[in-house]
């Protein structure tokens, strides 16, 4: 992939979304704050059977593999915000019971994605069959996608291209 630039360990700031009562693996988030705050995609909030646009609704399950405390693996997170008047794929969590202790280098740094046009990304993908296999997936940015006109979105969507093979 080039001349990649490693801001961080992928696996240090994932987490793992899990059904909310059958704990099956699906999808994941990262951890944007040191007090246990995540972002994740709403449809995956949604799969894992709560609705991503009711703050404090419902919970869903999360598997901090990174955590080296047993007992804080498992954890139960709610939505905390989310943008119900758009269609933007989005949703923050927030950690739920005891204060779970992160250390800098689990928080994801982000940044801006102005100019990312042809940029490569690396992103972390877990199998739900398999949960402790983590996978990269790799891949570069196209560029940047119009939205239809039937979509509000507060972000500009991108286009991406996944390397073949990453997936078997």
């Amino acid at each position: 992939m080039g001349n990649i630039i490693r801001l961080q360990n992928l696996r240090d700031c994932t987490v793992q979304i899990r059904h909310r009562t059958t704990d099956v693996l699906i999808g994941l988030g990262i951890v944007v704050r040191i007090d246990g705050l995540l972002v994740t995609c709403a449809h995956v909030v949604r799969d894992a059977g709560a609705d991503p646009h009711k703050r404090d609704d419902q919970d869903v399950g999360i598997a901090l593999p990174q955590v080296t405390e047993p007992t804080a693996q498992q954890r139960r997170a709610i939505v905390v915000a989310a943008f119900p008047d758009h269609d933007d794929d989005l949703v923050l969590l927030k950690l739920t019971g005891d204060a779970v202790s992160l250390a800098p280098e689990q928080i994801a740094r982000l940044g801006k994605a102005e100019q990312s046009e042809r940029h490569t990304f690396r992103s972390l993908s877990y199998d739900r069959h398999a949960p402790d296999n983590a996978r990269f997936v790799e891949g570069t940015i196209t560029g940047v996608v119009e939205s239809k006109q039937s979509e509000r979105l507060q972000a500009r969507p991108v286009q991406l291209s996944i390397k073949q093979g990453v997936w078997a």
